[in-house]
């Protein structure tokens, strides 16, 4: 763990025991939650032949439609001048 200030310079070591004894707590918990996300993204590596499909099976095509209908067909503008006012 790397203690930085706002500019990512390295705090000074007696900065560094303060922040450890007014914020122990909260620097406990985000060491926690950030070994329980590590570890969970290890465990998904470990189960991921779960998640994949059977070699054995041929993939089939099901078609779906759509819930929505064709769009419109474009109108081509006509070619021309046309009359601005200023």
């Amino acid at each position: 763990m790397y203690f930085r200030d706002a500019d990512g310079n390295p705090l000074a070591e007696h900065l560094i025991s303060a922040a450890k004894k007014q914020q122990g707590d909260a620097i406990r918990d985000l060491i926690q939650k950030k070994c329980d996300e590590i570890n969970a993204q290890i465990e998904a590596l470990g189960e991921i032949h779960v998640d994949t499909p059977n070699p054995n099976v041929k993939p089939q095509y099901q078609p779906q439609e759509f819930p929505e209908s064709s769009p419109a067909k474009p109108v081509p503008k006509k070619a021309g001048l046309s009359a601005c006012s200023f």
